[in-house]
């Protein structure tokens, strides 16, 4: 109706325009553009709501500040270190905890096999032991832990 063709017409380039036209980018360049998310968010041009206030929700949702507008809290892994992301140490934690549904997949056996051929990639032995994963299951063993 009217106001689907006020949003497009109205709001979209907004809205593009503010993110410097990307909007729909779902990739960061370095770990850097990740920890900005985390400490200041997305900043908004000062006359963004003045530009989108044909929806009054809108006012609700956006600030005109400019401040913490997509502004997550830092995962507990990054509140005591930000380079912890990078650790191998950090990346098997979130591959065994299925962190990303999506694209990783939670561990059902230990140790976990690929089904990728050896030819093209490799030899697919895994490296991770029980003695690197148990000392951060609370006192649990790795078969406990797998569904």
């Amino acid at each position: 109706g009217k106001l689907d063709l006020e949003w497009s017409v109205k709001v979209l380039p907004v809205l593009t325009d503010a993110f410097d036209g990307n909007l729909l980018s779902l990739e960061f360049d370095n770990f850097a553009e990740v920890h900005k998310l985390y400490e200041g968010g997305v900043t908004l041009p000062t006359n963004f709501l003045s530009k989108i206030a044909i929806i009054p929700v809108i006012k609700e949702i956006f600030r005109t500040d400019g401040e913490q507008f997509l502004k997550y809290p830092p995962p507990k892994v990054m509140q005591v270190d930000k380079s912890a992301w990078m650790t191998d140490e950090e990346f098997a934690r979130e591959t065994i905890a299925g962190v990303n549904p999506n694209v990783i997949k939670i561990l059902e056996e230990f140790p976990p096999r690929s089904k990728l051929d050896t030819q093209a990639y490799g030899d697919h032995t895994c490296i991770i032991t029980k003695q690197h994963l148990e000392p951060n299951l609370g006192g649990l063993t790795v078969e406990h832990v797998i569904i």
